[in-house]
C-alpha cells in the first residue's frame, strides 16, 4: 500500500465506501425487473417472480451491507448468502430473465465467503435455476443446451474473477 506525501496511510478502495456496490446491487436489480416485465412468461408467472424478488433487495439493504461492511467468512456472511440465494432461485426457475441478479450475487459471494464456500454457492446461483427451470418448464433440447452452456460460461468466468477478488483482497490483508 502506498503511503501519500502527508505520510498518513491510503485506505483501501473497499474501506472507503460502498456506495458503488450498492449503486451497482440497485441496477442490477432494477434490470432484472424490468427484463421479468418483459419477459415472454404469462401475466401471472411474471408477477410472481416479480413479487418474489422484490424482497431481495430488502435482505441486501437490512442484512446484506452490513455483512459486506464487516468482511469476509462470519456466520451472518453465511446467513445472507443462504437467503439471498433462497430469495433468487424460485423467481429465477418461473422467468429464465431473472438470473441476470446474479451478476449483483456472485462478486457478493466471492467477497463475504472463502474461496472453496464461495464456489459451492456461485454453482448454485448458475446451476439450480437452469436445472430448475428445465425441469418446471420442460423447454425443447436446444433451449436446455444453450442455457445450460452460459450457466457453464457464468461459472468459469465467475471462478476466474472471484478467484482474482480474493488474491487481491488478501494480498491488501497482508500490506
Amino acid at each position: 500500500m502506498s503511503t501519500p506525501a502527508g505520510g498518513a496511510r491510503e485506505t483501501d478502495a473497499w474501506d472507503r465506501s460502498f456506495r458503488p456496490w450498492d449503486l451497482y446491487f440497485g441496477v442490477v436489480w432494477a434490470v432484472t425487473l424490468i427484463f421479468t416485465i418483459a419477459a415472454p412468461n404469462s401475466a401471472p408467472v411474471r408477477a410472481t417472480a416479480f413479487t418474489l424478488f422484490l424482497l431481495l433487495a430488502p435482505w441486501y439493504v437490512w442484512f446484506g451491507r452490513a455483512e459486506l461492511m464487516r468482511g469476509p467468512d462470519s456466520r451472518g456472511a453465511l446467513v445472507y448468502i443462504y437467503v439471498a440465494i433462497g430469495l433468487f432461485v424460485p423467481p429465477a426457475v418461473l422467468v429464465g430473465e431473472m438470473r441476470s441478479a446474479a451478476f449483483a450475487l456472485v462478486p457478493q459471494c466471492f467477497m463475504l465467503l472463502s474461496m472453496s464456500r464461495a464456489m459451492w454457492a456461485v454453482g448454485v446461483l448458475n446451476a439450480v435455476p437452469v436445472i430448475g427451470w428445465a425441469l418446471w418448464w420442460r423447454p425443447d433440447g436446444e433451449a436446455i443446451f444453450f442455457n445450460a452452456l452460459f450457466a457453464v460460461v457464468s461459472l468459469a468466468f465467475s471462478a476466474v474473477l472471484g478467484s482474482w477478488i480474493i488474491r487481491i483482497i488478501e494480498q491488501s490483508g497482508r500490506s
